[in-house]
């Protein structure tokens, strides 16, 4: 009888320990998992981040660099007169919005000696 407890405690004893390292692989395995996971998340976020870096190094080279000419307004000048003088043959409404726009100007209203920045390439596309 004292050997059928031990074979029969024995018994135990193994199956307690084979489910022990099946409960601890789980866990490891888990673990190793998560991390993977977390560590393939970071890559592609990595290599969206420095996608978008790229694209937007690609567009704002690949925009005309904005060139200025100065005009200095003259006594009865108007944006009206300066647009048309600027841009001959177009219409000077989309000139007029890109002075005043350029020069942060709120009125229409001008004064003679006033210095304007009369962009050389057409931003408005409307």
């Amino acid at each position: 009888m004292a050997h059928m407890i031990r074979s029969s405690s024995s018994r135990i004893t193994s199956e307690a320990q084979r489910s022990y390292s099946r409960t601890a692989a789980k866990i490891r395995t888990g673990i190793s998992r998560r991390i993977k996971l977390s560590g393939i998340f970071l890559i592609v976020l990595t290599a969206v981040l420095i996608g978008l870096n790229v694209t937007a190094g690609l567009v704002s080279h690949s925009m005309p660099e904005s060139s200025y000419e100065t005009v200095v307004v003259r006594q009865g000048d108007t944006l009206w007169d300066i647009a048309r003088r600027a841009r001959p043959g177009t219409d000077p409404r989309k000139t007029i919005y890109e002075i005043k726009k350029l020069n942060q100007l709120e009125s229409v209203n001008l004064q003679p000696g006033q210095r304007l920045m009369i962009p050389s390439v057409i931003v408005c596309r409307n």
